[in-house]
């Protein structure tokens, strides 16, 4: 008789926390009395941060004048770096945090500007949706994050939220399906939809204050995924408006 061997599979993040759990190990047992908070820092899991860069230009349009880095308190160097207009999914960062739930301060710079700055509490081993929108023009634009969720949705479904992140568009709500009022800069709550026979998420954003028909718009989607549908320009200087969905970490 044949004897198959056999294989234990464990994911990257499995990997991780063995690993975080061994060097733990390694304090707790090291003779000179290991520190507890040494231990937990060990294993407190990073927040993940997806960072879409949402500005405009339309003052003097150029692709190279809304670039920015993102520098946060914690380090010198950029989190983000030499970041142009967002169109498509983007791959996330970790950021070490001192505690479970941390006030963050970060920095968005282009060139040697610095932009408005902004305070934004993370929790550890939260997921986030960090979306820098406005134009040039105006003397505030917005950094927000949005924290992700990842509800349960039918296989043939998707779970999204859509952020409103169209700056000129600012002073009008839209309305999406059922959503009545989604303000700028905003999120709204998580809910299922169906996407249609092209794999592609699409509806209808109307003006909430009389119900008009903005624009229609879509993006790529996979059913059984959840998502972050960032309403926004279709380019950094395009008033035209588009939708780019950003997968919600885990889903």
């Amino acid at each position: 008789m044949i004897t198959m061997p056999f294989f234990v599979f464990v994911s990257g993040e499995v990997m991780r926390m063995i690993g975080m759990l061994a060097v733990a190990s390694a304090v707790v047992l090291s003779g000179c009395g290991g520190d507890d908070d040494d231990v937990e820092d060990l294993l407190r899991a990073p927040a993940s941060l997806y960072f879409h860069n949402q500005l405009t230009d339309f003052t003097a349009p150029d692709a190279a004048s809304i670039r920015v880095d993102v520098v946060t308190n914690k380090a010198s160097d950029p989190l983000f770096e030499d970041v142009g207009y967002s169109t498509d999914e983007q791959g996330g960062m970790n950021l070490k945090l001192d505690a479970d739930t941390e006030t963050v301060n970060f920095q968005p710079r282009r060139s040697t500007v610095d932009l408005p700055d902004k305070d934004i509490s993370l929790a550890a081993g939260g997921n986030y949706t960090l979306v820098l929108m406005g134009d040039l023009a105006d003397s505030s634009p917005l950094l927000n994050a949005f924290r992700q969720e990842t509800p349960s949705v039918m296989a043939s479904n998707v779970g999204v939220r859509f952020i409103h992140a169209m700056s000129q568009q600012a002073g009008i709500a839209f309305s999406i399906g059922t959503i009545p009022d989604l303000q700028y800069g905003k999120a709204t709550a998580y809910f299922s939809d169906i996407p249609n026979g092209s794999s592609r998420l699409e509806v209808e954003v109307k003006d909430a204050a009389d119900d008009s028909l903005i624009a229609t718009v879509s993006c790529p989607v996979q059913a059984g995924k959840v998502y972050d549908a960032i309403i926004t320009h279709k380019g950094f200087a395009d008033p035209d408006m588009a939708m780019f969905c950003q997968q919600v970490e885990g889903s």
